[in-house]
């Protein structure tokens, strides 16, 4: 799929910078490409699947808050529908906050914000000279006329600027290019499809919120459907309906009502939304512990990081960070971490 999106990319720049075509002629020529893209196709899930997730989560709050809990609770009292109604519409709350703050929050890499290469070069030669001036006076090694020596060990590969050609400027050590963003994201850890927007330095610890929020009401959301379905669908229908294949057919051939075949997908939906969500924010808080990204886990890179675990989370979150589960703090409290030079990592 990477290889196949860094074609697109290769032949969108290509068509652009083409001086023997008109406007015209390019944009005729990039609507042609779009149409060859599949329904699946990484560009038509980035554009397609926020609004299926704010769907879902608009019709599970209306069918769970208006519809299931005054059925299932109405033995209990006003006040307890009224207090259980409340805190499902706070988790959906929090779940639409926190998407919107991860769809909006860029971790885009900025040379003027957050510094430049030149920048980095003259901070390492500091570093360098002041190593080797340390050194030579304890050891008596001579300093060479450029201010390192012949046992300074060289910076891996992976933790050196590289030049992108896309946004033609150099950048940062884990800071890769994203071609359905078009930028370069800082600390970036992958592309998020549902907030079309890349996961990196700044919006990780809304993603981690949202992961949180969206498998707590997946969870509560699931075990009050199935009670839902068995008091109120099943009496009038059969347990065949309870299969998403059949319940979708008979929907959509008028032989079940249109609430019949909504509450039997959206309960199948919840119980696939558990496990993702679930998985991804197992992953995420491994990430954060490990202070690793998910490409440097996946591909065994070595990061020697001996910050503690309470530090870790501060590089995410900020101060405070358990605020952020309840009222995002992004402006306030900002990750403690600096996202170009990396002085806490020891290579």
């Amino acid at each position: 799929m990477d290889i196949k999106i860094s074609s697109q990319a290769d032949i969108v720049r290509d068509t652009a910078r083409d001086k023997s075509r008109t406007l015209q002629q390019k944009l005729a020529l990039h609507l042609e490409e779009r149409r060859k893209e599949p329904a699946a196709s990484p560009r038509n899930l980035n554009k397609y699947l926020p609004f299926i997730f704010l769907a879902e989560v608009s019709i599970v709050w209306y069918y769970g808050t208006c519809q299931a809990i005054p059925l299932l609770y109405a033995d209990f009292g006003q006040e307890v529908i009224i207090t259980i109604q409340a805190v499902c519409s706070f988790m959906a709350f929090e779940m639409v906050l926190n998407w919107w703050c991860v769809f909006s929050v860029s971790s885009d890499y900025d040379p003027q914000r957050h510094g430049t290469y030149l920048e980095f070069l003259d901070r390492q030669n500091t570093d360098i000279q002041g190593t080797t001036s340390a050194s030579a006076k304890k050891q008596g090694t001579p300093r060479s006329t450029n201010g390192s020596t012949s046992g300074t060990p060289a910076r891996p590969p992976y933790w050196s600027w590289r030049y992108c050609t896309i946004c033609d400027q150099p950048r940062p050590p884990r800071c890769h290019h994203c071609v359905l963003c078009n930028r370069c994201s800082l600390k970036r850890d992958h592309h998020c499809y549902f907030s079309r927007n890349c996961i990196g330095y700044r919006n990780l610890r809304h993603y981690t919120v949202m992961m949180f929020w969206c498998c707590l009401s997946s969870v509560v959301g699931f075990v009050h459907a199935l009670p839902f379905i068995f008091m109120e669908v099943l009496p009038s229908t059969g347990y065949v309906d309870m299969l998403p294949f059949v319940a979708f057919f008979r929907w959509v051939f008028g032989y079940s009502h249109f609430r019949v075949g909504l509450v039997i997908l959206g309960t199948w939906m919840l119980a696939l939304f558990i496990i993702f969500t679930t998985f991804m924010l197992f992953e995420i808080i491994r990430c954060v512990l490990k202070g690793k990204t998910s490409f440097e886990i996946d591909n065994n890179i070595k990061i020697n990081d001996s910050r503690s675990v309470n530090s870790k989370l501060r590089a995410a979150f900020g101060d405070f960070w358990l605020i952020n589960f309840l009222l995002p703090m992004h402006w306030r409290f900002h990750p403690e971490e600096d996202p170009v030079f990396w002085p806490t990592i020891n290579q």
